[in-house]
């Protein structure tokens, strides 16, 4: 796994100790694959774009496709609240996904700005027509303001697998 070095604090996964210790796992038994995750934090897109391709650079040197997976759009605490107080219409809670991705990706502007870095997009797992719902397929999207929860990742096993396969065949 990787992340951009210097962004975040503390210990969390994206930074320090582990972050080194856990650079070049692998998270897919494929030989020459690895993934990255986006650093937590408020930090400078010029850092961030650095701070990736400084990541990536050694990876993408020895032949490892480096693949980015953009960020899950930002739910906002409205979604929530709507499925909180509609729970026998639930379905009709959503945000439009011009707000719930209103703050960019810089993954997504670092690993397009970078070459042997592809991005394995989810987006249509979350939105389509403009708007991301708080519950798809009967179930719950999101466990709060922006984490998922764990039944809703565990329908997204096949379409990422799914997804990161054909951003690998679009990288020939």
């Amino acid at each position: 796994m990787t992340s951009a070095p210097g962004v975040g604090r503390g210990t969390t996964p994206s930074t320090g100790p582990w972050r080194r210790e856990h650079r070049t796992t692998s998270c897919s038994p494929r030989p020459g694959l690895t993934c990255g995750a986006p650093p937590e934090g408020p930090e400078p897109a010029r850092r961030a774009l650095e701070g990736y391709r400084a990541s990536w650079q050694p990876l993408v040197a020895r032949g490892t496709t480096v693949v980015a997976i953009p960020d899950t759009p930002a739910a906002g605490s409205g979604a929530q609240r709507c499925v909180d107080e509609h729970p026998d219409s639930r379905w009709t809670c959503r945000i439009s996904a011009g707000r719930a991705f209103a703050a960019g990706d810089r993954l997504v502007d670092a690993a397009r700005a970078t070459p042997g870095v592809v991005v394995a997009d989810m987006t249509r797992w979350f939105c389509a027509d403009g708007s991301c719902p708080a519950v798809i397929g009967n179930v719950l999207v999101y466990r709060d303001s922006q984490h998922l929860t764990r039944t809703y990742v565990s329908t997204l096993v096949g379409p990422l697998g799914r997804t990161v396969d054909a951003a690998l065949r679009g990288r020939a």
